[in-house]
């Protein structure tokens, strides 16, 4: 009996991201299943949402809604979930004085909540296959780097 092919969902795949990179390279030389994931599926490339191996779907992970139907897409396509890559995130960075709050708090809700929530939904799934996780991040959190974010710190440290 064939061993079943691994699935892997990567977020953040909009074109000429890492996200995108780490996806068409997965599919191309691995031979899994990748579900290409971004807010606006019109922003993943033709050249990775036309491989045979590759389901792309929409997923904002800062709407619980849109990780639901995600994971319920994946749930629905048989594959199973063996590897979650969190890759989706936004950065900010400014001078204190100057900076927007509203926009440090939203950069803040994708970076950390927007992780969680992926994490705790498609949890159930990586379990079913003994999966594991992935979690991208920057090296902002370790270099002295003026105006970083709070965010980007945050992630760091709580993967």
């Amino acid at each position: 009996m064939a061993a079943r092919s691994k699935s892997v969902l990567v977020t953040g795949c909009s074109a000429g991201g890492l996200g995108a990179a780490i996806a068409t390279n997965t599919a191309k030389t691995s031979g899994h299943h990748v579900f290409a994931t971004a807010r606006h599926t019109a922003k993943i490339s033709e050249e990775l949402s036309k491989l045979a191996n590759v389901t792309v779907l929409e997923l904002d992970i800062t709407s619980a809604p849109s990780v639901t139907a995600a994971a319920k897409a994946v749930d629905d396509s048989g594959h199973g979930l063996d590897i979650l890559v969190n890759n989706a995130g936004a950065g900010y960075a400014s001078p204190i004085i100057e900076m927007d709050i509203e926009e440090a708090k939203q950069t803040y809700d994708i970076n950390v909540w927007g992780t969680v929530r992926t994490i705790q939904v498609f949890v159930g799934l990586l379990i079913k296959s003994h999966g594991r996780i992935v979690n991208i991040s920057t090296v902002g959190s370790v270099l002295n780097m003026p105006w970083i974010c709070a965010s980007r710190l945050t992630s760091k440290h709580t993967s």
